[in-house]
């Protein structure tokens, strides 16, 4: 789950503004004035346990489709291109073994993701709900090898091309070049926009293919692709977790018409695209392809098709050279897009044959093979129409994954240009082709190039996934193929972080002004045995020393926390106050058992006030006062003075209320919280 949830109404206390936390002195930890104290600041405080993370633990099965696995691993979400992924536990393991696992996550999650990885750091994941106690790759696995669709295949004569059909780009191409001023017009909602020197002779021969209507057996063959139905019994949660953390629906750092910008993703952080220009590579049998999603309200307009070329023709060209032999090359038709199946499936797999290298007729039937040759490129266009005018209407349009072959339609203003970065523009004359220039931008944040791809590619357990941006809001969730068979895989090696917990305490309990932050600690799972705890922050101004139960030899316990980072108590605040310097957290790894879940270790951790003589440590019973709480995150606490209701708005609703989903640590005002320094 990345997406910040919306900040809900809170009631509003009766005191607004915390203590001061200079100036109330400390009167006594009696449990009374304990208990006043907090609700004067919090309000009324229900029997909470202060506990926003789930422990469980897992039986994983390493016998993953993977050779030499070395590690498995617990994570919050899919590590494919997903940062927010966080390991919750791992272990040494090797292929066909099994282990438990302990693991504590964060109550916003529901499901969980269990992995193997190899030694090359290729992951496979499979997901799991918090209340399951086993996870068997092979069982997943042996559905999948069981595909009848992926074992038979039509006969080769079977497929027979009709005539080809010009491409929009073609038709367009042709059009500008009848006109005298080289000017094509396209209409943008009633709007004529004419563009000059637009689309060029490059074009000219793009010729659509498709196969005459027959059936052969299981498979259905026409113009709409050469399909067979399939019905698995595969739990389709695993590939809607990959897919939905790999390309986020809504938000986002830069949303445009309030969808996630997935664009700097796809062009910034994907090597596949820098490098390849998102084509696949053939590894010399037959090419299978299964839509999962197709979730674009305009799916029926949507027709997909294929391409391949030796890539020892282009090997000395240059890029606007290759760019135009792939223009002219024959593009067939792989499917028919569907609209509004937001819910993941796998119901058909469309079989791409191969047609060969040689001229194309009416009547040229697929190889015999059926497999585009192995090292052969394979690239994918979406042939979008929403009007009959196909010409000139800016809805219509061939989109590539190959960026190279975007540029036409990417200035067609409406449709196109407005997924274009703010700072592009298309020079067109409105309504009279011998008028004025005049300028249309593009309307998305950090948005596309006029060169961007409008698919994207990625790779996950062993499949390789096309994800299609139909239109202009850049969140290419709009259609999502699996290919399942053909093309060498890309191996993608993954490197996710250690989930990060963080555990605040305040250091007097009668006069606590609730900032959180008179002592931070953070703790992350190196392995099944290891807990690496650091000592991020202090705010307190007393005489304060931490005590962990069986580790009195440790550095964090062998000295006062302000003596640990060389400064007087009461001199400094340390990383509580934006103002003051940073500093280096104190870090070490402590050895704990296997089951000793990091909640509980925190559990076990207190703060002794060395100027008080008085000792805080988590609450013990439900609606204690929270002195001191343990948060799934790497936590963003408050500044110095500000209280924890006004830095969290939901805060005060969790303290008040038993409602275990409200996941108030994931919304705060940027301006009254610390913030992480990278």
């Amino acid at each position: 789950m990345k997406k910040l949830l919306s900040l809900l109404a809170v009631t509003c206390l009766t005191l607004t503004s915390c203590i001061d936390h200079e100036t109330n002195l400390y009167k006594g930890d009696d449990s009374k004035a304990i208990k006043q104290n907090a609700e004067d600041v919090l309000g009324q405080i229900v029997r909470q346990d202060w506990s926003s993370i789930n422990q469980g633990s897992v039986r994983i099965i390493a016998n993953a489709p993977l050779n030499n696995i070395v590690k498995v691993q617990i994570l919050t979400e899919s590590p494919f291109g997903n940062p927010n992924a966080k390991v919750l536990n791992e272990a040494e393991i090797v292929n066909g073994r099994y282990v438990t696992l302990k693991y504590d996550a964060p109550n916003i999650y529901d499901r969980l993701i269990a992995a193997c990885i190899n030694d090359k750091g290729i992951y496979y994941v499979q997901s799991f709900a918090i209340e399951d106690n086993e996870v068997d790759f092979g069982e997943v696995d042996e559905a999948r090898r069981g595909r009848a669709a992926e074992n038979t295949y039509p006969a080769a004569s079977s497929i027979v091309l009709g005539d080809p059909t010009k491409s929009f780009n073609a038709l367009r191409a042709e059009a500008t070049l009848a006109s005298e001023t080289h000017q094509i017009a396209i209409n943008d909602g009633g709007t004529k926009l004419y563009y000059k020197d637009l689309y060029d002779e490059s074009w000219l021969n793009d010729r659509l293919w498709a196969p005459k209507s027959k059936t052969d057996g299981d498979w259905h063959i026409s113009e709409n692709g050469i399909y067979k139905d399939i019905s698995e019994d595969v739990d389709m949660s695993t590939v809607q977790a990959i897919c939905d953390a790999y390309l986020q629906m809504m938000g986002g750092k830069h949303p445009t018409f309030g969808k996630s910008n997935n664009w700097e993703l796809i062009a910034e952080d994907n090597p596949h695209f820098r490098v390849n220009n998102n084509y696949l590579i053939s590894d010399g049998t037959p090419l299978i392809v299964t839509p999962v999603q197709m979730g674009t309200s305009e799916g029926n307009s949507n027709n997909i098709y294929y391409y391949y070329f030796d890539p020892a023709k282009t090997a000395n060209m240059t890029s606007e050279e290759e760019a135009n032999y792939i223009k002219s090359l024959p593009k067939f038709k792989a499917m028919k897009g569907q609209s509004n199946k937001t819910n993941f499936f796998r119901d058909k797999a469309y079989l791409l044959p191969y047609y060969g290298d040689g001229p194309l007729e009416n009547g040229t039937t697929a190889s015999a093979e059926l497999a585009i040759p192995e090292g052969y490129k394979i690239g994918f266009l979406n042939r979008k129409n929403l009007s009959y005018n196909n010409t000139e209407s800016c809805k219509n349009g061939c989109t590539y994954g190959d960026g190279r072959l975007n540029f036409e339609v990417n200035h067609a203003q409406g449709h196109f240009l407005s997924a274009m970065d703010t700072k592009l523009f298309a020079t067109v004359r409105k309504n009279d082709p011998n008028g004025k220039d005049e300028l249309y931008y593009g309307r998305t944040v950090n948005g596309m190039q006029f060169d961007s791809p409008r698919i994207a590619i990625f790779s996950a357990n062993s499949r390789t996934y096309l994800c299609f941006e139909d239109g202009s809001d850049c969140n290419f969730c709009d259609m999502i193929l699996e290919v399942s068979k053909g093309i060498k895989p890309l191996e993608e090696p993954q490197a996710p972080e250690a989930s990060i917990y963080t555990m605040c305490f305040e250091d007097r309990l009668a006069s606590a002004d609730y900032d959180m932050n008179d002592i931070v600690l953070q703790a992350s799972r190196v392995n099944e045995t290891t807990i690496r705890l650091s000592l991020v922050a202090s705010g307190a101004n007393d005489m304060l020393q931490l005590q962990i139960p069986g580790y009195d030899d440790a550095k964090l316990t062998s000295k006062e926390v302000h003596e640990l980072f060389n400064v007087a108590p009461g001199s400094t605040f340390i990383n509580t106050k934006l103002s003051q310097d940073t500093f280096e957290p104190i870090t070490e790894d402590f050895t704990v058992a296997s089951d000793m879940s990091i909640e509980d270790f925190l559990k076990t951790i207190t703060l002794n006030n060395l100027s008080t003589g008085k000792t805080i440590s988590v609450p013990t019973t439900p609606g204690e006062p929270p002195y001191a709480i343990i948060v799934p995150m790497d936590f963003e606490y408050p500044l110095e003075t500000i209280c924890i209701k006004d830095a969290y708005s939901m805060f005060t609703e969790w303290v008040q209320t038993d409602d275990q989903t409200i996941f108030w640590y994931l919304d705060n005002d940027s301006e009254k919280v610390y913030r992480n320094k990278e």
